[in-house]
């Protein structure tokens, strides 16, 4: 099999089946489904289908000329800009960044156990009881997030996925 052969017969598959990938993924995502388990897949998945969306356009850039040649990507682009711009311009100019869950994410990891408690709800000592029963390896209420991610092994956000399911008092 010719590598034209190869890029004939399984570009448009694997197009297929990667942007399905990352559009059930994506909406895992936007629904808080398992985060633990769509937010890796969704990233690296969604950069591998670059590869055969490239291979996809070069199997058929006679066609993809003739949408530039009738500007027929004209409307198209300029809404995606336009979505994509009514995220980013609000996120680039209020000085907090493009992505404000990882800041708060960041302040959780660098927070104790007792200011999480008094976010969710429970007591500090509930809570250092719970993420033990969990596998995590907690001294008490005054440890970090990311102190016990370090002592633990474990990323810091599973340990505050791990906080979020303690039960209410």
């Amino acid at each position: 099999m010719t590598m034209r052969d190869f890029i004939n017969r399984y570009a448009t598959g694997a197009t297929t089946g990667l942007f399905l990938v990352s559009g059930v993924s994506g909406l895992a995502l936007f629904f808080h489904l398992m985060p633990q388990l769509f937010k890796e897949m969704h990233e690296w998945l969604s950069l591998v289908l670059f590869v055969p969306v490239g291979l996809h356009l070069y199997r058929n850039w006679p066609a993809f000329l003739g949408y530039v040649r009738r500007r027929a990507l004209i409307l198209p682009l300029a809404i995606s800009l336009a979505l994509a711009a009514i995220f980013a311009v609000p996120a680039i100019s209020s000085g907090t960044g493009p992505n404000g869950m990882a800041r708060i994410m960041a302040g959780l990891e660098q927070g104790t156990v007792a200011d999480m408690s008094g976010l969710l709800g429970t007591s500090p000592e509930a809570l250092a009881k719970h993420l033990v029963q969990a596998g995590y390896r907690v001294s008490g209420p005054a440890d970090t997030v990311s102190a016990i991610a370090d002592k633990s092994g474990r990323p810091a956000r599973e340990i505050i996925m791990a906080a979020t399911s303690v039960p209410a008092p």
